[in-house]
C-alpha cells in the first residue's frame, strides 16, 4: 500500500485515476483547486467532486482522504498571455502545499488524447524546480495514464463514479444551493467537443445543451508547439 496524492478536478480522468489507485490498494488524498474567477466552471467541478469524494468513500472508507477543507484559491489573470495549460502550474502549486512526509507520490491524469500529453517531462521539470518551496525531497510526480484512451477509461469506470463527471468548461448554472447543482453543458467548447466526437457526451452529470449539434467533422487534436515554450 502507497500513499498517493491525486490532483483531482471531478473530471474522467483524475476521477478513473482515483478509482485506480483505490483499487490497486493504494491509500489516495484528493487535491482540489478553487479557481475563483472560473465561476459556472468552479462551482459545478467543486460540486461534481464532492458527489464523486461520497461515492469513493462508500467503497473505499479506509483508503479514500479529501483535502476540501484546504483549497488553493487562485485567480488566472491576463498576464499569463498566450500560455496554453495555465492549469497546470496551478496544480503543481497545490499539490506542493498538500505533499505530507507520508506521501510516496503524486500522481496526474494525463491521458493519451490530452493535448499537454507530450509535455509530461516539461511538467516533471517544473516540478523539481519547486522543491526550495517544500522542506524537504518532493515526492516524484508520475502520470499512470498517459497511454490510456478516453475510451479505455470511460469504459472501465463504474456507472456510480461516472455518473458524476464534469467536463464543460463554460457550463450554465440552471439551479444551485448548498446541497444540489444542475447545469447544462454548453456545446460549444473544446471539451464539449471532443466528448461529442467520442460518443461520450452522454456521461457525466450534465444536461445537454437543447441547442448542442452532433460534429460533422472530427476536431481538430493536432498541438500547435508554439503555444506553449517552457526553458530550463
Amino acid at each position: 500500500m502507497k500513499n498517493i496524492l491525486v490532483s483531482f478536478s471531478g473530471g474522467l480522468d483524475s476521477t478513473y485515476l482515483v478509482y485506480k489507485n483505490l483499487k490497486e490498494g493504494n491509500k489516495v488524498k484528493l487535491c482540489f483547486s478553487i479557481i475563483e474567477n472560473n465561476t459556472n466552471k468552479t462551482i459545478v467541478e467543486k460540486f461534481c467532486a464532492r458527489k464523486l469524494y461520497e461515492e469513493f468513500l462508500k467503497e473505499f472508507p479506509q483508503q479514500i482522504q479529501s483535502s476540501f477543507d484546504f483549497n488553493t484559491k487562485v485567480l488566472i489573470n491576463d498576464y499569463v498571455g498566450g500560455l496554453k495549460f495555465k492549469q497546470i502550474l496551478i496544480w503543481l502549486f497545490s499539490l506542493i502545499y498538500h505533499c505530507e512526509k507520508e506521501t510516496d507520490k503524486v500522481h496526474i491524469g494525463i491521458t493519451l488524447n490530452d493535448d499537454i500529453n507530450p509535455y509530461r517531462k516539461d511538467i516533471k521539470r517544473i516540478w523539481k524546480s519547486f522543491e526550495p518551496f517544500y522542506n524537504g525531497k518532493l515526492p516524484k510526480i508520475k502520470f499512470p495514464i498517459y497511454k490510456k484512451q478516453k475510451y479505455e477509461i470511460e469504459e472501465d469506470l463504474p456507472t456510480n463514479y461516472k455518473k458524476f463527471i464534469t467536463f464543460c468548461e463554460n457550463p450554465h448554472i440552471i439551479y444551485e444551493d448548498n446541497l444540489e447543482v444542475k447545469f447544462e453543458n454548453c456545446g460549444e467548447c473544446d471539451s464539449c467537443r471532443r466528448y461529442n466526437y467520442l460518443n461520450m457526451i452522454h456521461i457525466g452529470y450534465g444536461q445537454i445543451n437543447s441547442n448542442f449539434k452532433t460534429l460533422e467533422e472530427p476536431l481538430n487534436e493536432k498541438i500547435d508547439n508554439n503555444q506553449l515554450s517552457l526553458n530550463f
